[in-house]
């Protein structure tokens, strides 16, 4: 689990999204000034985890369970 991760810990790898993207969506509880939020980008140069979305390389399952007879 990582901060701000679903607590069911099922994102093995998570996709990004740019620091300005999460800061319009209101992902961040504290008002950033224009300089701290210039060194979180250069911080997270590809960006932050998008928990909105599934985990990078997810597929659903094929079928149902297996039966055991």
């Amino acid at each position: 689990m990582a901060s701000g991760g679903p607590r069911a810990g099922n994102v093995l790898k998570c996709q990004l999204m740019p620091v300005a993207k999460a800061k319009s969506k209101g992902l961040y509880k504290a008002t950033l000034t224009d300089a701290q939020l210039a060194r979180l980008t250069q911080t997270f140069k590809t960006g932050v985890c998008d928990y909105s979305k599934p985990s990078t390389g997810y597929q659903k399952p094929s079928g149902t369970w297996q039966s055991f007879k």
